[in-house]
C-alpha cells in the first residue's frame, strides 16, 4: 500500500482571487494507535505488548524528567525531542522575567536516517482528494445545495466534511459567503449554524 498525498492551492494572501500555485500535502489514511504499535512492534519477538507498553510508559516519564531538567532527548534513528518556548518580545533582556516564559511545544528534530529511509517511499496521489480549484468550488456549491434541499441549516463541521478542509479553511469560506449574501448564521462562530439565504437565487 503506498502513502498518499493530496494538492492544496497557496494562500491568496492579496484576495485577488486568481488561481494559486498548488503544493503537495501528506494525506494519512489513518492512525496507527499505541495498541496497534505494541502488536506489530512484538511480532516476531520475545516481548509481548504489554511488555511493549509499560517500557513505554518508562522511556516517556524519563523523557519527561529529562526535559524538565533542561535536556534534549534522542530517540536513537527517530531523531532528537527538544522544547521550544515562548514569551512576549521585548527590546532589553530585563523587560522579561523567567516566570513569563513558558513551554509552546514539544518539537522533534528528525535524524538524518530516519529522512533517508523515508525520502524513498513510494506515492501515490488521493483519487478523492479535491483542490482549491475553480472546479472544486463549483463542486462544492453543487453539493451544498444537495445538504440544502434536504436540511435547513449546515454546521461548521458539516461544511469541512463536504469541502474536504481543515476547520481554519471552512470558517474563512463560510465567512466569505456570509459577506456575500449567500449565507446567514445563527448562533456563536463555535455552536453556530448556516442557513442558505432565500433572498438569493443559488448557492
Amino acid at each position: 500500500m503506498a502513502a498518499q498525498y493530496e494538492l492544496h492551492e497557496n494562500p491568496d494572501p492579496k484576495q485577488t482571487g486568481k488561481k494559486q500555485l498548488l503544493h503537495p500535502r501528506f494525506a494519512p489514511l489513518g492512525t496507527v494507535n499505541a495498541q496497534k504499535l505494541y502488536e506489530l512492534a512484538a511480532d516476531g519477538t520475545t516481548f509481548s505488548p504489554a511488555e511493549l507498553e509499560a517500557a513505554l510508559n518508562q522511556i516517556t516519564r524519563r523523557i519527561v524528567t529529562a526535559l524538565k531538567d533542561g535536556y534534549n532527548v534522542e530517540l536513537g534513528e527517530i531523531g532528537t525531542l527538544t522544547l521550544s518556548l515562548k514569551g512576549r518580545p521585548v527590546m532589553d533582556e530585563k523587560e522579561i522575567r523567567s516566570a513569563s516564559i513558558e513551554v509552546n511545544n514539544l518539537v522533534l528534530r528528525t535524524s538524518k536516517r530516519m529522512k533517508q529511509q523515508l525520502r524513498g517511499i513510494q506515492l501515490k496521489r488521493n483519487p478523492e482528494a479535491w483542490t482549491s480549484s475553480p472546479l472544486d468550488v463549483k463542486r462544492r456549491d453543487a453539493a451544498l445545495a444537495a445538504h440544502f434541499e434536504k436540511n435547513p441549516f449546515i454546521s461548521r463541521e458539516e461544511y469541512q466534511e463536504i469541502r474536504g478542509c481543515k476547520r481554519s479553511k471552512a470558517i474563512e469560506e463560510l465567512n466569505k459567503m456570509i459577506v456575500e449574501g449567500r449565507l446567514r448564521r445563527y448562533g456563536a462562530s463555535r455552536l453556530g449554524l448556516y442557513q442558505l439565504n432565500k433572498d438569493m437565487n443559488n448557492i
